[in-house]
Order: structure tokens, then sequence, then C-alpha cells
């Protein structure tokens, strides 16, 4: 039976707090600079009274009620907690990291992590290889998908009551570190013992593929460290690969990053030099200008940029600089709204302190950042979405600021203090917000390596005939859903959508991440809405 728009809406605040847990990130990892290693490493601990009489005010009242409390507490947490507390006064984006934190967001940016480089599955009380990075210490170990792994350093951990968090921690080490792996093999069912030296995994923020003679579509998960260079050598292999003339820029879920990523990037898709791309300004900041080079290295014709409400940062300087400059067309939906510059300072504990100094403009002058007044009304901005129609189609995208901009080149009027709206928008499909929907998704793993493991599964061996034949069988969809009502809901609403979810899981265990996106993305609205649109001559005729 289908649920009413307002049993959906309600069905959707259970997946609320889920959803802005993933947005909040964008916090975290968005667009920041570097400041000095050291800038505030005495912060909390100086005790130098003779310079300001606020000087160490934290650490002379923590050390006496250290010294003198009734009770055992730890000084530490006391300390952070004062922190956190003195940040509460500032924006929503200036935060303090412990150093547990530091080093998830370090290898987030870094563009790798410290490990054997492979993803693995719990199934029943077995860990399985169901994925096994490219280069990485496993990869180089000859681990394949389907390898159990019975220990851990001469730790035991088939047949055990181990959770799946207890064992990713006893794959944890640092750089240099050896470990010993005994694995019994999918391939021949025989065991062995495996030394591997821990060691840095990359992991891809830019991954690309060809449409078709006329179209590339390039993914931007993030703006890490390694994201421009990732990003000149997809668009060297979509040349080689027979070359493009449009591009697509998917920036849809991407948090930002590194600033200087993002604005090189630009610079390969504006052909004029000294084109303002972003400026940014402080109280005590002079405004600092970022202008195309000239220097680009790719013939690129038109382009459409995906945008939607988990695009932020430097996710929005591109859509903003594409925009402004009438240079494309974006797609999508209303961006986050983050354009604060932070400035990382590195704290004596491990920790760090990311503070806003600056505002992210757009060369038309638009400010990115939404309003964060109301703290609770920030936090709470895609609950709000969602309730009120913007996401669902049921409301055009509102007009955060009034102020009225012009595009640099077509002077159509634009609108800043709430993200960047779309030219062309496409509303949330009302069931990717369902609880079985997001079911679907986190379980599919299980199943589609259940079936690898029981060869049940009949896959092509070329790539080109998987993305444009292969469909999953009606008794493996349907297979699918019954494995999915265990849980005891009705997943009828979302079955039509079991066929494209498998497929896409199939591509990533069969071929990897590249012909994933390409599967995910055969079908997507935001794709087809583009092609469509860049097919014309003029494409900004019917948005004027």
């Amino acid at each position: 039976m289908s649920k009413s728009p307002d049993e959906q809406k309600e069905s959707y605040k259970i997946w609320i707090p889920l959803l802005f847990s993933v947005v909040a990130l964008i916090g975290l990892i968005g667009g920041y600079k570097m400041a000095g290693n050291d800038a505030l490493s005495g912060l909390i601990v100086k005790t130098d009274h003779e310079t300001n009489g606020n000087t160490g005010r934290v650490e002379e009242l923590v050390r006496f009620i250290e010294s003198r409390y009734v009770s055992d507490l730890d000084s530490d947490e006391l300390i952070e907690d004062a922190f956190r507390n003195v940040l509460d006064h500032l924006d929503p984006h200036s935060i303090y990291l412990k150093p547990e934190d530091m080093k998830q967001l370090n290898d987030q940016m870094g563009g790798s992590f410290e490990g054997i480089g492979i993803e693995s599955i719990l199934i029943n009380d077995t860990l399985y290889i169901n994925h096994v990075i490219l280069d990485g210490p496993a990869y180089k170990a000859g681990l394949k998908p389907g390898d159990q792994i019975i220990s851990i350093n001469d730790s035991i951990i088939a047949g055990e009551t181990l959770t799946f968090n207890e064992i990713r921690e006893k794959l944890k080490g640092d750089t240099g570190d050896q470990m010993k792996l005994s694995v019994v093999h999918f391939s021949d069912g025989e065991q062995s013992d495996i030394s591997l030296n821990i060691g840095k995994v990359d992991v891809k923020s830019v991954e690309g593929f060809k449409l078709n003679s006329e179209f590339a579509v390039v993914k931007i998960q993030r703006f890490s460290s390694d994201s421009y260079k990732e990003f000149m050598d997809c668009l060297s292999d979509l040349e080689r690969n027979g070359g493009f003339k449009s591009l697509i820029l998917d920036l849809r879920g991407n948090p930002g990053g590194f600033l200087p990523e993002a604005t090189k990037m630009l610079n390969q898709i504006f052909k004029e030099k000294g084109k303002l791309l972003v400026y940014t300004q402080g109280r005590n900041e002079r405004v600092s200008e970022y202008k195309s080079t000239g220097k680009n290295f790719f013939n690129i014709d038109k382009i459409a940029v995906l945008v939607d409400e988990g695009s932020a940062s430097g996710s929005e300087i591109m859509a903003g600089a594409i925009q402004d400059w009438d240079r494309g067309l974006i797609v999508g939906r209303r961006t986050f709204g983050k354009g604060l510059v932070q400035e990382q300072y590195d704290l004596s504990n491990g920790g760090a302190l990311r503070l806003t100094v600056a505002e992210y403009f757009t060369p038309s002058g638009r400010l990115i950042q939404r309003s964060y007044e109301n703290k609770k009304e920030y936090k709470d901005d895609i609950a709000q979405r969602i309730e009120s129609g913007e996401l669902l189609g049921e409301q055009d995208s509102p007009i955060m600021d009034s102020t009225e901009y012009k595009t640099k080149i077509k002077k159509r009027v634009v609108y800043g203090g709430g993200g960047i709206s779309p030219d062309i928008y496409i509303p949330t499909d009302s069931l990717h917000l369902s609880i079985e929907y997001i079911t679907a998704i986190s379980k599919r793993a299980e199943y589609v390596f259940k079936k690898f493991l029981n060869n049940d599964l009949t896959i092509p061996s070329d790539t080109l005939s998987f993305i444009n034949e292969w469909l999953p069988s009606p008794e493996l969809v349907a297979g699918f859903e019954e494995f999915l009502e265990r849980d005891g809901r009705d997943y009828s609403e979302v079955s039509p959508y079991l066929e494209s979810i498998l497929k896409v899981e199939v591509a990533k265990l069969y071929f990897g991440n590249i012909v994933a996106l390409e599967a995910e993305l055969a079908n997507d609205d935001f794709v087809m809405q583009s092609v469509l649109a860049l097919s014309k001559q003029n494409i900004f005729a019917e948005l004027q």
C-alpha cells in the first residue's frame, strides 16, 4: 500500500538525524587553509599572566579544581569541554578536533589511509574480503575477493564471537608495521600464511567515464590533497579513450576540502587568463583573489555541474564561478551554503582548532554562506528542506537573500546567502529518503557477495557488455526483496529500484569503482537532464 505524502514525511523524520550526521562532516572537512603548525600550541597551557590578565585562566581554574576537588576527575576532559563551550559562541564551523579525530580527517583529506587496503564483510562468524584496493599491500600480496581471513597476527578470528569493529581494530596499525594473516583462498580452498606490511593506501577522490562520443562524466567526491592530480589524470585518460566535447561534473555530496585544489580545477574550465574565480575576505584578513591562469590543457566545450544539498564549500566555489561567468549550467538542488574559510591551528595535545577567519564570495560578489544566527535552524537545515517540500519538488528553492546579483556575461539574476541555486532544478525522489530504500542500499553488498561466494552470478567478461546488456535476473531481484523483508518491513514500494541497486554492487565487485559509477549514473535524471540541456545550441535560452 502506498504511503500518503504526510506519512512519507513522518517516515523521513526517522532518517533526518542520519542524513544530517553525513552532512555535518561538511563542517569538519570543508574548505580550509593551514596556519603555522605551532600557532596555538600553547593556547590551553600558557600561564603568562603578566602578558594578559585573561591568559591562562582556564589552566589556572583546572589546576585549582584538580588539586582541591573532592573526587577524581579528568583534567584534559575539563579543558576540552571548556574549549568547546568557547567555540559554541562562534560560528558552526569553528571547531575543536580531538587527536583521534585529527588522524581520521587527515587520512580523508590526504587521499590515503594507513592499512592493508581491503574492504571486508562479516558473514556469520567469518570475515571475507570483498574488495581489494589497487596497489595496496593486500593487492601486492595477492589477496582477492572471496578470501577468508582466519587469523590476524596469530589471533584466531574465524568462528569467534567478535564484532566487526573488534576485528577491524585488529587490522589497524602504523605504516611499516608487519601483519601476519592466515587466509583461506576462494580460488582453491587452500589455506596459507601471508605476511605484509601496513602502508599508505590511496583512495581516489576523482573518477570518470565517457557517456558517449560527446559527453564525459567526472565525479569528484571531495577536494583532497591529490584531487587536482587525479582530475588531470582522469581527463587525460578520457582524452586517450577517444576524447569528449562536453563535461558533466558531478559534485553531489562533495563536502569540500582544500581550496587550491578546487581553484586549480577551475583553471582547466576557464580558458582566459585573469578571470576572478573566488575571493575571500575577513575582519583581520585582506581580500584574497583567486584568478584563472589561462594554462589549461583540455578543450572543454559545454559544462554542466551537478549539485545537491550535500555539495558544500569547494563544490559551491566551483558551481558559483561557473554560474557567475555563464560558463555552464548548474543542475540539481540548492547547495549546502557553507562559505566560511577556516585556518587550522595544531595544538600541543595532538588535537587542532579550526577557526573561521574569512568568508567566500563568488565572482559576482555573492556570499555563499547561509545565515547561522539561529544555530538550531542551521543544524536542522536538511530536515527543514524535507519538511518544507523543497527537496521533494513541492516548493521552489527559496530565496535566502533578496539581494540581486547579475551573472557576468548574460546578466542573469542570481541570489546569495544560502548556497548556490541551480539553473535546472531536480527534486529528490521521495522514496530515496525512505527507510526501505536506505536499508536496501546498506544490505546490497552482503546479498550480492553471498551470491558471488555460491557462484550464483553469471557476468559478462567485458565492461561494455555488462553496462549495455546485463541486468539482474528476476529471480535475483526477487531473492533480494525476500532477503530484505526478513526485517519485517514491506519493500514493495522500492521494488522497482532493486534491479539498479543490485547492478551497481555487482559492477563494483566484478569491475571496480569506475564501472560501478557508470552503472549508477546510466539512467540518472541529473545526467540525462544535463545531456538534454547541453545538446541545445543556446544552453541558456530557456533560462532567461
